[in-house]
């Protein structure tokens, strides 16, 4: 990190601070964070302003670590939604704000522009290029855009994909953008063995004879459980010595109509929909495979996860590059959609294809110690990725004069309690 001394006070910006990728990234840098701090490294504060009034998952432990956490629910109002944050802003004394609202961060952008705050960074997450828009919606979007980059000082993406994406296919012209992988602790991995697999199962309702098919992800369209629910249905046409099961850890808009087409299709007793889960590096043990066939993605932290507890991952082929560490856990095969006709039925006959390989017994692969070890090896080490999230953040602090005094005590109305 640079020379600079005196706390750095950061607004970071969410719809709320549930389990997502983004928010679990967000999270490990909390936690590398304290650590530093307890060891004598620099003072880097993250407060947080939530869009959704609900709790969130880690609402509890960002308070614990000496977080804020603020709401302004007005984001469908941009004039109350600048007035509260500039409220906010203006009495927590932040030298960053760090916004992870994709468009909407050009709106965020603004309004800390105009207060003067001197690090002002969009952050992207996903690949929104993909997602069905309507000619309204692609208008905001340019707008958006143009905001973002008349207003950040610094734009940051956890892929290539992600940046182009939402800061345009230009994103690396202006000098002030940069890919920042996601950092990850992966010490939770440590020690799998068959104990754990077994243990993981019974959590799950399943045996050890079980053939398991997992996936986590938010239940959207996004994650494309539509394609989960035809692979079942593909697979029940091919005999097989074990019994398989899909199981689905996360929640979301789409759960009730993928309940519907599991029941439809009379594959109920195939299905383990587990919820959201907090022990997910526990879990992971107990999968056979861990499938991903997202319509888009930005990264895909779960395969980070799944290649640590050295399971391996049939990706969809629109997954960044980025998410492959370990080649020999990583296989790609294309996704096509229903309406899509003899597409749809190739794709779901190279996925099952894929998934006989990949959980034959003979198949090749690393033991999970030297996955962990390849893990941690990897650029996305929790420790490098501190550091230069960092040094970003000094360096964006350090564009204005330096308030070093603490901020009012005054709370936001705002304030969650």
């Amino acid at each position: 990190m640079t020379a600079r001394t005196g706390c750095i006070r950061v607004l970071h910006i969410f719809g709320r601070m549930d389990r997502g990728g983004a928010e679990t990234w967000v999270m490990n840098v909390l936690r590398q964070l304290a650590r530093q701090r307890a060891d004598g490294g620099p003072t880097i504060v993250c407060d947080f302003l939530v869009h959704d009034p609900r709790r969130g998952a880690f609402d509890d432990e960002i308070r614990a670590l000496g977080g804020r956490i603020h709401v302004a629910r007005e984001r469908r109002d941009p004039v109350r939604y600048g007035a509260a944050l500039r409220r906010v802003i203006q009495r927590g004394g932040y030298r960053v704000v760090h916004s992870h609202v994709g468009y909407f961060s050009g709106v965020v952008m603004t309004v800390a522009h105009a207060l003067g705050v001197p690090g002002r960074i969009a952050h992207s997450h996903n690949d929104f290029s993909r997602a069905r828009t309507s000619p309204t919606r692609r208008l905001y979007e340019r707008a958006m855009r143009a905001l973002i980059r008349v207003s950040a000082t610094h734009t940051l993406g956890c892929s290539q994909i992600a940046c182009e994406s939402l800061f345009g296919v230009d994103w690396h012209a202006s000098g002030r953008s940069r890919v920042l992988l996601y950092g990850y602790d992966f010490s939770p991995f440590a020690g799998i063995d068959e104990r754990h697999r077994a243990r993981a199962r019974r959590a799950l309702g399943l045996t050890d004879d079980d053939l398991v098919i997992g996936h986590i992800g938010h239940f959207s369209d996004q994650k494309n459980h539509d394609f989960i629910v035809a692979l079942a249905d593909h697979l029940r046409q091919r005999p097989s010595p074990r019994q398989r099961r899909f199981v689905l850890i996360g929640d979301g808009p789409r759960r009730p109509d993928i309940e519907r087409a599991i029941d439809a299709r009379g594959l109920g007793d195939q299905f383990v929909l587990a919820g959201v889960r907090s022990d997910v590096p526990t879990l992971l043990p107990g999968f056979d495979v861990m499938i991903l066939p997202s319509r888009w993605e930005g990264l895909g932290i779960v395969v980070l996860e799944a290649q640590a507890a050295g399971v391996p991952c049939l990706l969809s082929d629109r997954v960044p590059a980025e998410a492959s560490v370990i080649p020999a856990l990583v296989t790609k095969r294309a996704i096509a959609e229903p309406n899509a006709g003899p597409s749809h039925a190739a794709a779901l006959t190279a996925w099952a294809d894929a998934i006989a390989n990949l959980t034959a017994e003979n198949q090749p692969r690393p033991t999970p110690a030297q996955a962990l070890a390849a893990m941690q090896a990897c650029p996305f080490s929790i420790t490098r990725n501190v550091e230069r999230l960092s040094d970003i953040y000094a360096d964006a602090a350090d564009d204005g004069p330096d308030p070093d005094s603490a901020p009012t005590t005054d709370s936001a109305p705002a304030q969650r309690n």
